[in-house]
């Protein structure tokens, strides 16, 4: 690998790839990786962040309800951190349990009921889509279903790993090479068991330049809407070339 090169990584899959990104990296011929979490592609799932940050997008514009009206101190504190900081809402909802998540967004879901049409707009991939990207695009695994490795145990990690990969395989008739860590959770045995499941390298959410010591935690620069906008709220150049540097 060129010294001072990078690795433009997209996670997820959803349908932007290919509506907004593809246009440009084929315009510029630039390769990228998309890690897709398989389970998702094809389909019209609407995965629990993007219910939570819709819905409290939502309630946070809301007029109709006070702050203080909220009718439970979990949900209070979640809109004082979205409100505070949206990007970092998401690590701590990582570490939220299941059964308290599926409680928070039943509470949204009764505050918030007109947020169903913004749901749909969220689309993921088509398998068809992917396989159109394939000139420019590598394809990663993301799991199946973007499930965080050190929740499970190691026989459902290997379901997990191996299935993804294989429906990627299916798909554009190549391996995928490399592993992406839902929500960027890992630990020293997932990294190993990525490893035996055929991965070649595996990236984090951890911030920083790699020296290439550690090929299954590769460190990346998160880039997401919130860093590269200006006061005024638009779209600001100089601020994602800041972030990138």
């Amino acid at each position: 690998m060129p010294y001072n090169s990078l690795i433009i990584t997209i996670d997820d899959g959803y349908e932007d790839n290919y509506t907004i990104a593809y246009p440009i990296l084929e315009k510029y011929n630039v390769p990228a990786t998309i890690y897709l979490a398989t389970d998702n592609i094809n389909t019209n799932n609407v995965p629990w962040w993007d219910e939570f940050y819709y819905r409290l997008t939502i309630l946070n514009s809301s007029k109709a309800l006070c702050r203080n009206e909220l009718p439970d101190d979990d949900l209070l504190n979640l809109m004082k951190k979205f409100k505070a900081d949206p990007a970092s809402l998401f690590s701590y909802l990582n570490d939220v349990s299941k059964p308290k998540i599926s409680r928070l967004i039943k509470m949204l879901q009764k505050l918030t009921p007109a947020a169903h049409d913004l749901l749909g707009s969220n689309r993921f991939l088509s398998w068809e889509q992917v396989a159109g990207m394939n000139a420019f695009v590598d394809f990663g695994s993301h799991t199946c279903s973007h499930i965080c490795l050190d929740t499970i145990d190691d026989q459902t990690i290997m379901s997990e790993l191996t299935q993804s990969g294989d429906a990627i395989k299916k798909a554009i008739a190549s391996q995928a090479i490399s592993f992406a860590y839902p929500a960027g959770h890992y630990s020293k045995k997932a990294a190993a068991l990525v490893e035996k499941a055929g991965y070649d390298y595996a990236v984090t959410l951890d911030r920083g330049i790699n020296d290439l010591k550690n090929m299954y935690a590769l460190k990346r620069i998160n880039i997401w809407e919130g860093a590269v906008k200006s006061l005024s709220g638009s779209f600001s150049r100089s601020l994602l070339a800041f972030t990138v540097a």
